[in-house]
């Protein structure tokens, strides 16, 4: 309650315009941007008003909000409440986005934008070329020796329905089936006899969406 009341106050103090000695308006939100991954259907924002507002969405055919309005309580002078958004899994292959536009006393925007990829934190995210954001154009690649027999991958999935597929024997997961929810998952690895590097392809599929995730094993030594 304590942090709430600070947080209230701080938005109070740096952010509320005055136009008269008693007359405040002020439209803000408590993020600068949304961004959601591709299987992620829900998120919100808080947004901080004292004036009468109404939002809509531009550009949003595959996103919804609620509420769209609000009202000032009487004797409020600053109110906050929580504007939910629900989209539909991005399987485009692209980066799309949609902006909140707040009509207001004072009017405010905000920018969602939905990845084309899962959520994926370890291996780290690469781009094959350029800096386009796109699911052909970024990649998750991680590299052992070849006498590895354990690694590693971490990630975040948004649905129930969430699995992840191995390509090759000699790199497989310690589970295959996820519920929502952050994963830090041990891979078992046999060591490379070949003298040739070898890859693995891991799948993880959730809400309708693939990423890859390359698992790369170094050449054992040539007796």
């Amino acid at each position: 309650m304590k942090s709430n009341l600070l947080l209230l106050t701080a938005f109070v103090l740096s952010l509320v315009s005055c136009t008269s000695e008693n007359e405040f308006h002020q439209t803000s939100f408590d993020k600068s941007s949304v961004t959601m991954y591709a299987d992620q259907v829900k998120d919100s924002v808080h947004i901080f008003y004292a004036d009468a507002w109404t939002g809509i969405l531009n550009e949003s055919s595959w996103l919804t909000m609620t509420p769209n309005s609000g009202e000032v309580e009487r004797g409020a002078m600053l109110m906050v409440a929580p504007i939910y958004f629900t989209a539909e899994p991005n399987t485009t292959g692209h980066v799309r986005f949609a902006n909140l536009i707040v009509r207001s006393h004072e009017d405010g925007a905000l920018t969602i934008t939905q990845l084309p990829v899962l959520n994926i934190v370890y291996p780290y995210y690469q781009f094959k070329q350029g800096n386009e954001i796109s699911s052909d154009n970024i990649e998750y690649v991680a590299y052992y020796a070849a006498t590895a027999t354990e690694g590693e991958i971490r990630f975040v999935v948004y649905r129930d329905d969430a699995t992840l597929t191995s390509d090759q024997a000699w790199c497989q997961p310690e589970r295959t089936t996820f519920e929502a929810g952050e994963y830090t998952l041990k891979l078992t690895l046999l060591p490379n006899p070949s003298t040739e590097i070898r890859t693995a392809t891991l799948t993880l599929t959730s809400g309708g969406v693939s990423t890859p995730i390359t698992i790369v094993q170094t050449a054992g030594e040539d007796d």
